[in-house]
């Protein structure tokens, strides 16, 4: 059964950043369109916060969001002359087992949501992919919470070992045209390099390319754009002085190499020093959404953040071993 959470319970407030913010982020190639806080609502044992995970449906027009608690938000952005004014929460669902109970235990922890069928002009036809932490698997939902298919992974994929720890784990999912579902480790174990992002498709082919932060950075969210590349963004985390920062990467995957590129960087200079993003989705032609995870914190925030990005021109080629 769905949990409604619309109405007068729904807290959001518009936050403006200053014109120093704005220009600074401009002169990145970077245009904010809106920024909407969110505020915790509770509502028949639901609490909506901790979200990490974002899909923007063209067909149905609902933002999709998965909370690490295990529950599916249908999101309706409000837009105004192509600025996010407001954010309503329209309904929101429990994830099911395979039995259709509500997940429990470490099996919970769903990260990262990519659609399939969201841009086909067929109305009722999206299907989810949901990626999950602690137990790391990749599986196909359907809009209201009930699961379709558990995906079989690569071996390596499904190994606890070769993570940091248990929450390093299926952090995103995106689906590539020519080589399907893809997904990649948060951050790997000590054995692999500190320097390098590794992403994968079910088959088991492997792409890798730099990080930012080496040590310090993570991935933490993924999109498809409808030109056939992806975006991955990734969190640097040096020490709870220095705020969070932020890199997009711009990537498209090839046979035996990818292109690479960042066309983004956020810092505490931008107006976002805790504020731990985690999704992020293609909205349309170069305009994006971006979420963050409250973690529950009082000094972290629930943002959902509408932003355009110059060029996306084709990045550098990079052979792969």
């Amino acid at each position: 059964p769905s949990v409604a959470v619309s109405g007068p319970e729904m807290q959001t407030w518009p936050l403006a950043l200053s014109n120093e913010v704005l220009l600074k982020h401009s002169k990145n190639g970077l245009h904010i369109l809106g920024v909407v806080k969110l505020g915790i609502v509770a509502k028949e044992g639901l609490a909506i916060s901790e979200l990490s995970g974002l899909a923007w449906d063209d067909d149905e027009e609902i933002l999709y969001a998965v909370s690490d608690k295990g529950y599916l938000l249908h999101l309706k952005p409000v837009l105004s002359e192509n600025r996010l004014i407001d954010l309503q929460v329209k309904d929101a669902f429990i994830l099911k087992d395979d039995s259709d109970l509500p997940l429990a235990g470490d099996d919970i922890d769903s990260e990262g949501i990519e659609l399939l069928r969201h841009r086909n002009d067929i109305r009722g036809d999206t299907e989810l992919l949901i990626a999950f932490e602690r137990k790391p698997r990749i599986a196909r939902y359907r809009p209201d919470g009930s699961l379709a298919q558990t995906l079989s992974i690569p071996g390596f994929l499904g190994s606890i070992r070769n993570y940091r720890n248990m929450n390093t784990t299926l952090e995103s999912v995106a689906h590539d045209a020519k080589h399907g579902i893809i997904t990649a480790p948060e951050k790997l174990s000590e054995n692999y390099s500190d320097n390098e992002f590794q992403i994968f498709n079910l088959a088991g082919e492997k792409w890798s390319f730099k990080n930012s932060g080496d040590a310090h950075g993570a991935i933490t969210g993924m999109t498809a754009t409808v030109d056939g590349s992806i975006l991955v963004l990734e969190r640097i985390f040096y020490n709870v002085f220095t705020g969070l920062r932020f890199s997009l990467h711009h990537i498209r995957l090839a046979e035996k190499q990818m292109y690479h590129r960042i066309v983004m960087d956020i810092g505490p200079e931008h107006g976002f020093f805790n504020d731990n993003f985690e999704g992020i989705t293609h909205y349309r032609d170069k305009r994006f959404f971006m979420i963050s995870d409250d973690n529950k914190h009082p000094l972290q925030r629930t943002l959902l953040v509408f932003f355009s990005i110059d060029g996306l021109d084709t990045p550098a080629r990079i052979a792969q071993p």
